[in-house]
């Protein structure tokens, strides 16, 4: 059956959910070639999702190259992608992403941006 949409925000949505429904990686594998058919590979929207499920799961890898694909990430990327390699002690990769987040001087929705972790005494305020 094919689906009809009218405008991007309602792909997203019609999405969004499917990411938490998968089970196996082959699921997950065809959701994101939907995604990928479906012209959402560059919306930071489901991206973010997807590097949130790949944190969930320990597919840090995946994240990266979910994260690397889109063009423009916004600081909603930024963030998943920066919680992913907290979670995984990628502390090297943290700095590195942050730096090139300030880099691309993206508008923090609160002006405020911190990066914490107990683990490592790792802090880092904007």
């Amino acid at each position: 059956m094919e689906m009809a949409f009218h405008g991007i925000r309602e792909v997203e949505n019609y999405f969004a959910p499917l990411l938490h429904r998968f089970k196996t990686r082959s699921e997950w594998k065809q959701i994101h070639a939907s995604v990928i058919t479906h012209g959402l590979s560059q919306s930071s929207f489901i991206v973010t999702k997807m590097v949130d499920l790949c944190d969930k799961i320990g597919d840090i890898e995946y994240a990266t190259r979910l994260f690397n694909h889109v063009s423009n990430p916004n600081v909603f990327l930024y963030n998943s992608i920066i919680r992913a390699y907290t979670h995984n002690s990628l502390y090297p990769s943290v700095i590195r992403i942050y730096k090139q987040m300030l880099a691309n001087s993206l508008e923090f929705p609160d002006r405020k941006f911190t990066v914490t972790s107990s683990n490592s005494g790792l802090t880092a305020t904007s």
